[in-house]
């Protein structure tokens, strides 16, 4: 009996022994419980636009010191380039449905909060079947309106006319020409004898290409984006020139049409986003207007 308390006492003893060195030395980190899970999907994303922004920062850079050291005396041909964009349309007054469903909605908001007196009386005495054909009845009428609410299709999308600037209406539109070399953004090279500034060369474009009845809003002086290419071999000895840098611009449509000249261009088209690749073919490019627009 002796030894079993001894070995009880000694035993309490070495635990409590084992606690004040454990608090003596410090608590170990604990290892946070997010580390084993895998990056989410958005992460892997951001990683890699980061990634190819810096392999594009160092594909340019390994561009600029080769044009250095070449025999060229022109080096770079710059060139503006202009995106202009039809900003998506709000309509004055919403449509009947959406007026429809804002008032069942606060309705039935109102319901929830305080009950008419006639309603509570009508829901003790009616039978609970004729409960349940009510909210079935509004769910279906909300089912309805939801469905309607499609009426931001216009004519111009059930036809596709391109042309017109009522298509695609909540989103945005970009102007495209179709010129000799393909579809593509209005440029000009840019030169310093010409021009005092960034803003007088593109303004003089937008009057050559879409006449002077269309009416933009310039977004800033900075280009959104721009693009480096060396020239072939021939295109260096026609040109005396290393390569090509484009330097886009955005600007906004506030008023009037395009009037396209026959020297500029066959036709135009106002585009979406997505449906820029079906007429700019340079995936290059394509992937950095998905970046910078809208």
């Amino acid at each position: 009996m002796i030894s079993l308390v001894n070995r009880g006492i000694t035993r309490t003893f070495l635990d409590s022994t084992v606690r004040s060195f454990s608090v003596v030395a410090g608590s170990t980190k604990s290892r946070h419980r997010h580390g084993e899970y895998p990056p989410s999907e958005r992460k892997i994303k951001r990683n890699q636009r980061k990634e190819e922004r810096r392999k594009l920062a160092e594909h340019y850079k390994l561009l600029d010191e080769e044009a250095i050291k070449s025999n060229f005396e022109k080096k770079w041909c710059c060139k503006l380039s202009l995106i202009v964009e039809r900003q998506p349309i709000v309509f004055g007054q919403p449509p009947e449905w959406y007026t429809r469903f804002e008032k069942i909605r606060e309705q039935r908001r109102l319901d929830k909060l305080m009950p008419p007196y006639d309603k509570v009386v009508d829901s003790i005495i009616n039978a609970r079947e004729e409960t349940f054909e009510l909210e079935d009845k509004d769910r279906m009428e909300m089912k309805k309106l939801h469905e309607a609410s499609t009426s931001d299709i216009t004519p111009a999308d059930k036809a596709n006319d391109r042309h017109s600037l009522l298509r695609n209406t909540p989103g945005f539109l970009y102007l495209l020409i179709d010129t000799p070399a393909g579809w593509s953004f209005p440029s000009v090279e840019f030169d310093e004898s010409k021009y005092k500034s960034t803003r007088e060369a593109l303004e003089r474009l937008a009057a050559a290409t879409y006449g002077k009845d269309l009416q933009l809003f310039y977004w800033g002086y900075p280009p959104c984006v721009h693009t480096a290419r060396k020239y072939s071999e021939q295109e260096q000895k026609k040109t005396q020139t290393f390569g090509e840098k484009v330097f886009y611009y955005r600007a906004a449509r506030l008023i009037g049409d395009v009037d396209l000249p026959p020297s500029v261009g066959k036709d135009f088209n106002w585009v979406s986003l997505m449906e820029i690749p079906e007429y700019i073919k340079d995936e290059n490019l394509v992937g950095y207007l998905n970046r910078v627009l809208e």
